[in-house]
């Protein structure tokens, strides 16, 4: 445990000992309450030292992450269209390594897409596909429900005449 903390404690001990205020009672219980997450702590990272056979600094400190990617790692997390955070995540590298070797490798990324501020819109969205075409996207999503078809399909049938 941290040496200050001790010092922390052992003082708040000493005040609660010499008072004989109701505040002695919180106190002590706020000492055990440390002392029980302190032991949780020391005792999930024992089973974690005795199952993965490591040290005690290795079980404390967290796995570096990775510094170089590959190819065909990048391009199989690509492939699930997520965002850069969340494939730099699957791929256990910061996200700004992830967006530097996109750009050097010129890869064209089909993650979530642009970021749309306030009041834009999104010109490949379904929405504004069907604003487009005249229809109204709620009547291309019941189309697609009633008759079970493709957006596309909904939105070929054209407006109501």
């Amino acid at each position: 445990m941290n040496p200050k903390v001790l010092e922390i404690l052992d003082h708040a001990l000493q005040v609660a000992e010499k008072s004989d205020k109701p505040q002695q009672d919180t106190i002590f219980a706020l000492v055990e309450l440390v002392h029980s997450i302190v032991e949780q702590k020391l005792s999930t990272i024992r089973k974690r030292i005795s199952r993965d056979g490591m040290t005690i600094e290795e079980a404390i400190t967290t796995p570096p992450m990775k510094k170089t990617l590959e190819m065909d790692e990048v391009l199989s997390v690509e492939e699930l269209q997520l965002s850069l955070s969340k494939s730099a995540y699957l791929l256990n590298v910061n996200p700004s390594t992830l967006y530097h070797f996109i750009n050097k490798h010129s890869i064209t990324w089909r993650g979530k897409g642009q970021c749309f501020k306030h009041g834009q819109v999104n010109p490949q969205s379904n929405k504004q596909r069907a604003i487009a075409a005249g229809i109204s996207h709620n009547t291309v999503l019941g189309r697609m429900a009633r008759r079970g078809i493709s957006f596309d399909e909904a939105l070929a049938m054209g407006g109501v005449k």
